[in-house]
């Protein structure tokens, strides 16, 4: 859009240029404005320019952000283990789709809370277990989406034990 009205202007600056007197411009009057149009052609194909590579260049990130978050799903079951067992660090415990048994033994409650040095666990229950690879491939706005869509909610906890729990997503990433 930017080039667009570059375009409109710089054309603008020309026809009024050309435009100063009634006459037909002489062999003279044209080459005095033969450097300004060159250089007002020379602005709008570099806008024209800089407006593609950018376009290109967006379409090539989305285009790997795509692939990747593919590979993710493909390769979905070590990645959510992986996630299970770095979020167990942070005292949350995540209740997967289909898990008949959602209780933990109180010896695996001690193990997590001795590991992870909080007072308390918080119970995340997965509704959807897609929300894995969107939170390996987004971060935090995956984990926002999740939560607004659904896909995995809390169980069980105060709004005191989730904060409390918050600070340290930033300092280590599950």
């Amino acid at each position: 859009m930017q080039w667009f009205l570059d375009t409109c202007m710089c054309m603008c600056i020309v026809r009024t240029s050309d435009s100063h007197s009634t006459q037909p411009l002489s062999q003279n009057q044209s080459a005095t404005n033969f450097p300004l149009r060159i250089i007002i052609i020379f602005i709008i194909n570099m806008g024209i320019l800089v407006d593609s590579v950018y376009a290109v260049n967006i379409a090539g990130i989305r285009t790997y952000k795509w692939f990747e978050l593919l590979l993710l799903k493909l390769f979905s079951g070590p990645l959510r283990r992986k996630m299970i067992s770095e979020a167990e660090k942070l005292g949350i415990v995540f209740h997967l789709p289909g898990q008949l048994n959602t209780d933990i033994s109180k010896e695996e409650e001690n193990r997590i809370l001795q590991k992870s040095g909080w007072p308390s666990i918080v119970r995340v229950k997965i509704n959807d277990n897609s929300v894995f690879p969107q939170i390996a491939n987004k971060g935090a706005l995956g984990l926002g989406e999740g939560y607004i869509n659904e896909q995995w909610e809390i169980v069980g906890g105060d709004d005191e034990k989730i904060r409390a729990h918050v600070p340290s997503y930033g300092k280590q990433r599950l």
